[in-house]
């Protein structure tokens, strides 16, 4: 016979914790989730509570964690892989969900070389939180030959320590006009900072990092996010304002494998919801797998849009 008072004293633990991050939970497929994070029966449970996971007919997907970033040191780095090596001729886009209470410069993702020397002496691309704008920059390597396009903000407006999503749309042309920020599903207004990269190149030896910029071979990693980063997602495809829409879903994670433009995701970094720490999983159909870098396995925590 379990012990069906030490399970639901467990669970109610367990539930005052929960409400202590103020987690919306929007099914029973997430709350048997949590309840096995938390090591609580859920057999017990459903006894003791009269639920019944086993029977829920909902489908697996989950979405509960995210990544702690310390601002000092640590990202997830994937490596230099092909799917993300976009050229300035090429259409794409990329997306992450992120919480801050920081003004500084911070990283969301970048593939790029190490800057020398300001302005634009680097080769790739970057996407930047900033206290005065967000900032999406490609560049050949000379500062004859790059992009910077900005948006138009109020300073420190998403430095609110809630959950926002950003995405970026780049249509392949090498041109500012080409370039599109999004936040919560807006289109935000952009202003043009340089505008001479034109159809040259942007590949690099870099690898891609989620919350951090450089790490290759004589680079210097830097512009550490400091926050929660959950479900980033790359695409290989100029993402629609529809499909920006859909993405965002109202404020709350979907199943990008069901999105419309799925057959166009080429990386998806879940940020603890398919971990094997500290590897974490690519939830594409990809095996494009992040290695969390000076970060602990508590750094996965339950708090997620």
């Amino acid at each position: 016979m379990p012990n069906i008072n030490a399970s639901a004293r467990a669970f109610r633990n367990f539930g005052e914790i929960v409400a202590g991050i103020n987690l919306k939970i929007g099914s029973a497929q997430k709350l048997k989730h949590l309840a096995e994070h938390y090591g609580v029966n859920c057999d017990d449970v459903s006894l003791a509570l009269g639920l019944n996971f086993l029977d829920s007919q909902e489908d697996s997907f989950v979405a509960t964690r995210s990544c702690l970033f310390d601002g000092v040191n640590e990202y997830i780095t994937l490596g230099d892989v092909s799917e993300l090596q976009f050229e300035s001729n090429q259409p794409w886009s990329g997306s992450v969900w992120f919480k801050t209470t920081s003004t500084a410069t911070r990283i969301l993702f970048a593939k790029r070389e190490q800057q020398t020397s300001w302005p634009y002496t680097y080769r790739g691309y970057s996407l930047t939180f900033r206290q005065n704008d967000i900032k999406f920059d490609a560049c050949n390597g000379t500062n004859s030959s790059a992009l910077d396009v900005r948006t138009n903000k109020t300073p420190g407006q998403y430095s609110d320590g809630q959950w926002h999503h950003i995405a970026v749309t780049v249509d392949g042309s090498g041109d500012a006009s080409g370039v599109q920020i999004y936040v919560d599903g807006v289109a935000l207004a952009m202003t043009t900072v340089i505008d001479t990269l034109g159809s040259n190149t942007i590949l690099n030896s870099q690898p891609f990092n989620w919350g951090a910029r450089g790490g290759g071979p004589g680079s210097i990693i830097s512009k550490f996010f400091y926050g929660n980063l959950d479900e980033g997602s790359m695409w290989n495809k100029e993402l629609s304002q529809a499909e920006v829409t859909e993405l965002y879903n109202s404020g709350s994670i979907t199943n990008l494998l069901q999105h419309s433009a799925a057959a166009n995701l080429v990386h998806w970094m879940r940020m603890g919801d398919t971990e094997n720490y500290p590897v974490l999983i690519d939830g594409s159909t990809n095996s494009n797998n992040g290695t969390m870098v000076n970060m602990e396995e508590a750094d996965i925590i339950i708090d997620a849009p």
